[in-house]
């Protein structure tokens, strides 16, 4: 087994079923001075030893390639920059990899969407994740809830089941006491347009959560309904994906994300607050804290809502920070 750590030259790792993963594994120059460039096709059973290397580092293939170079592996942007910063201009790709991927800012705007576009490519042509770390084989929030997971109650373990890249479905059900109160009165008609948090006062509501996995994604997509007296059900989709470790954004339909992180302290699942994005162009843009802070209460008000929570099995209260 090669060991990459010092191992010399240039080791790109790329996924042999992705045309564009191909196409720059490919054109990809590097300048003479630093050595070959190696190919590893992360699909290929052959390099299963050295992609176990990157799996050591926690490095998912599926959301970028890996370069390694002089004992540092870099992921996904960090990589193309680096392609960008140390290829040789000798075809029409290396000339674009370094005009996009030069600047820092240019690459963070344009990588999600270059993923983006790989992800949507497979799924086209029906081809299968890497999954190279396995991650299908393991709750979403188990990673959310790190070491204190197997505290977690069993309960709740059951209801966080969900799995990423699977078909997983849970449906649990419960009910809420929703009150409305304040300045939310008068958003009540944009509420109901965007069809965000139901704007209403009503008590013991019954809720239906239905908890999707998406077998081309590692999101949780949430289905509630609200099973309101004298009214339609009501509907409200979001759904939400890790950040890193415990941090987490939910995204509702209209594009406004919730910004926080989840953990398990004392016996009860803590939702805590950190602020709210506007999701662009596959982009969350945090809004400026002057505004969020205008949001806070009145999202806040409505999330104070008491009951038997179908999310947490238990009371579920939601307040500022």
């Amino acid at each position: 087994m090669v060991d990459l750590s010092i191992s010399e030259g240039v080791w790109l790792f790329y996924d042999g079923k992705c045309p564009i993963c191909s196409s720059v594994a490919d054109y990809l120059r590097i300048k003479k001075q630093y050595g070959s460039l190696n190919l590893v096709d992360a699909r290929d059973p052959l390099n299963y030893e050295l992609v176990r290397s990157v799996n050591e580092q926690g490095f998912d293939l599926d959301e970028g390639v890996v370069i390694v170079h002089d004992g540092r592996f870099l992921h996904g942007q960090a990589a193309l920059r680096f392609m960008a910063e140390h290829s040789a201009v000798r075809n029409f790709f290396n000339l674009v990899c370094k005009g996009v991927f030069w600047s820092e800012n240019v690459s963070r705007l344009v990588y999600p969407w270059l993923r983006s576009c790989r992800n949507w490519l497979l799924r086209r042509r029906q081809i299968e994740r890497i999954d190279n770390l396995k991650l299908c084989e393991e709750p979403i929030f188990q990673s959310v809830f790190g070491e204190t997971w197997k505290e977690v109650a069993l309960v709740i373990r059951r209801r966080y089941a969900n799995r990423p890249y699977t078909d997983d479905k849970i449906i649990v059900e419960g009910t809420l006491n929703i009150s409305c109160a304040g300045p939310i009165r008068f958003l009540a008609p944009l509420f109901w347009l965007l069809r965000t948090v139901p704007p209403i006062n009503e008590k013991s509501v019954p809720v239906s959560v239905d908890f999707d996995s998406n077998r081309h994604t590692k999101e949780l997509h949430f289905n509630r309904v609200f099973q309101f007296r004298n009214r339609r059900p009501y509907i409200l989709r979001s759904r939400m994906s890790q950040v890193k470790a415990n941090e987490i954004v939910e995204i509702l339909n209209c594009g406004i994300c919730w910004l926080g992180t989840c953990s398990w302290r004392e016996g009860k699942v803590v939702m805590e607050h950190k602020g709210y994005a506007l999701k662009l162009l596959g982009h969350s843009v945090p809004l400026p804290k002057p505004y969020a802070g205008m949001l806070t209460p009145l999202v806040a008000r409505f999330m104070a809502c008491q009951g038997d929570c179908p999310i947490t099995g238990g009371v579920l209260r939601l307040s500022p920070p």
